[in-house]
């Protein structure tokens, strides 16, 4: 019953998405459906908006994203981002690497809703390109996210990790073929036929252009150094940044007023206010444990339930780590009954993590496709196919094992 009732709150979450409603109302609406379908009060519904509207990491997010957005508006006024996109053109000459190599370099940095920071690089380098924008939004969705299965930053497999009690490394080693996964589909069906109609750069010696580059990602590598060398948190590194390009460009206060006022879009933060509600609800109406146990006592064939559960749990909550802390304690369980395997616990991260890729509440997919103005059904279709490499290479590494 739970599995019916989850299927109906998403089907009903995809058809308002594409009547072209606000995301986050739809989210919002889907939030009011979990609460009633999952017996919830309208007390226990009303508390659950305003933890999801107080909750820690909501307005960590929110800060988050208005910092992206503020630090994007000072690079591109600046003309930094101009100069970086045109300096890594001199030094590689494939301007299809360099669109691709900016998000991936970027995704490094563990941050929700990155994929905001590094799509004006990629719209900024695939000027000349013809680029639809369904293209420009997959190729800086998709490339940003190749890391999630293997970087110990992200608090995925850790969680992973200790859960299932198996070393981090044994994990990093078991899912790398998922990563490569992820880079060769991104090339495949990204990179390959782009025709580059752009001027080629001036032909310099490479150090040349090395000084400019180095000079112009110094933001980008300060927010790095920030964040994990000395451990700050993202949000206080970007406005560190941001205060510091404020000085050095010598901003004026009308000036900073202005770049504060074109960078910050209320429809942005109102999307993630939804989302991180829907997302509080669900957590809060137990609808989640409930589809645990529906699968869990299923009778299914134990391969369909290791990809389906964390599938569905990720495809639902856009992120890694809630699939993580809700499917996999019940299939280490599982998996303690019917024979433990490196290789089954990493099969269920993959299904989780497609279900995370495929979700329209993923902040990142929401973000890029609101950034570039692309379609959903243009995006969608052409991260179907990649997915489906993702699951393939599972398929064959857990055959293999």
């Amino acid at each position: 019953m739970a599995l019916i009732k989850i299927i109906f709150i998403f089907a009903l979450i995809v058809f308002f998405i594409r009547l072209k409603w606000n995301l986050g109302l739809v989210m919002l609406i889907g939030a009011l459906f979990v609460g009633i379908l999952f017996s919830m009060t309208a007390e226990m519904i009303g508390k659950s908006i305003v933890a999801g509207l107080i909750d820690t990491t909501t307005i960590h997010l929110i800060l988050a994203l208005a910092m992206i957005m503020v630090l994007e508006n000072v690079l591109r006024k600046t003309e930094n981002l101009q100069r970086m996109v045109n300096s890594l053109k001199g030094l590689v000459n494939d301007h299809r690497i360099v669109m691709a190599v900016m998000p991936a370099v970027i995704g490094l940095l563990p941050s929700i809703g990155g994929a905001r920071f590094s799509a004006p690089f990629v719209e900024e380098t695939s000027k000349g390109m013809n680029l639809s924008p369904a293209k420009k939004s997959f190729i800086n969705y998709w490339f940003r996210h190749p890391w999630e299965f293997t970087i110990p930053l992200y608090p995925g497999i850790i969680l992973a990790s200790g859960i299932s009690h198996i070393p981090l490394k044994s994990i990093i080693l078991a899912q790398m073929p998922f990563s490569l996964a992820v880079i060769v589909g991104g090339i495949i069906f990204g990179l390959r036929g782009i025709k580059d109609e752009t001027p080629p750069a001036e032909k310099l010696r490479a150090k040349k252009h090395l000084l400019p580059f180095i000079l112009s990602i110094l933001p980008v590598i300060a927010i790095f150094f920030f964040v994990l060398i000395i451990g700050l948190d993202i949000s206080l590194s970007m406005a560190i940044v941001i205060i510091a390009l404020f000085i050095i460009y010598r901003y004026a206060i009308k000036d900073i007023i202005t770049a504060l006022k074109e960078s910050i879009s209320i429809n942005y933060l109102l999307m993630v206010v939804g989302i991180m509600i829907f997302k509080t609800t669900l957590d809060k109406s137990g609808a989640l444990p409930a589809l645990s146990e529906t699968f869990s006592s299923s009778g299914l064939p134990l391969g369909i339930i290791l990809f389906t559960l964390p599938f569905i749990v990720g495809i639902l909550t856009g992120i890694t780590v809630a699939f993580v802390g809700v499917t996999f304690p019940l299939i280490y369980l599982m998996l303690q009954k019917n024979g433990f395997s490196i290789g089954l616990m990493a099969f269920a991260f993959a299904g989780g993590y497609i279900g995370v890729l495929l979700s329209p509440v993923h902040m990142c997919l929401v973000l890029t496709k609101e950034y570039f103005k692309a379609e959903w059904g243009g995006i969608y279709r052409m991260i179907a196919i990649p997915s489906l490499i993702i699951l393939i290479t599972a398929v064959v590494r857990l055959w293999i094992e």
